[in-house]
């Protein structure tokens, strides 16, 4: 079950945590549809007034597709914040940063929001924090982004449990050779690699 900070104590019931989440992404969902709307804003403004901007809310999209294991490029992530490929956006409505704005920037860099994976859920509901103590910074203005690091493996404790986890795809296109499903191997190679990256903590794949 997952703990949050609007669910009160993790052993709330399982149906509550999952409604509470839903109530999260739907908060997530305005917000992301307010940015959309207000192009008018550039990312340096919002940078420099909150620490974080579009860039790193797509940054945090794309972490937590590293720590729940769903395949997505950091250009899908972008993408999904934006509204349309980030390239396109650029072009269409961001602003070069004048040098007041940039000297704002780099005044409150120690301030920016971190865009690592960050804290993972793990088994027992308890949040485990990302490893360093270092803050994170994100880049705005169309520089380059940070590669991400690996999120901190699961550190589930207890005895070994082992489970079968079958991928069962139904499409009658693809039965009838129409094209290839994807899908399925795509769902295969993300359980191997949730496996690979968590082997610390005992996780093991064989597909």
């Amino acid at each position: 079950q997952v703990s949050s900070p609007f669910c009160g104590t993790p052993s709330i019931a399982p149906a509550m945590a999952a409604l509470s989440v839903q109530v999260e992404a739907y908060a997530f969902r305005q917000l992301v549809a307010h940015l959309q709307w207000r192009t008018d804003v550039q990312n340096v403004d919002i940078m420099n007034l909150t620490g974080f901007c579009r860039n790193c809310l797509s940054k945090w999209v794309h972490a937590g597709s590293k720590v729940y294991g769903l395949p997505m490029e950091y250009d899908d992530a972008l993408e999904r914040v934006y509204g349309e490929p980030y390239s396109q956006y650029k072009q269409k409505h961001q602003k070069k940063a004048t040098e007041e704005q940039m000297a704002t920037y780099k005044s409150g860099e120690a301030k920016h929001a971190r865009t690592d994976p960050g804290p993972a859920f793990v088994a027992s509901g308890v949040v485990v924090a990302p490893s360093g103590g270092a803050g994170g910074h994100s880049t705005v203005c169309g520089q380059e982004c940070d590669a991400l690091p690996p999120p901190a493996a699961l550190d589930l404790g207890g005895a070994t449990v082992q489970a079968r986890v079958a991928v069962l795809t139904c499409s009658d296109r693809a039965h009838r050779g129409e094209y290839e499903d994807k899908s399925g191997p795509a769902i295969a190679e993300a359980v191997a690699a949730f496996a690979a990256r968590n082997a610390d903590a005992g996780f093991a794949a064989s597909v």
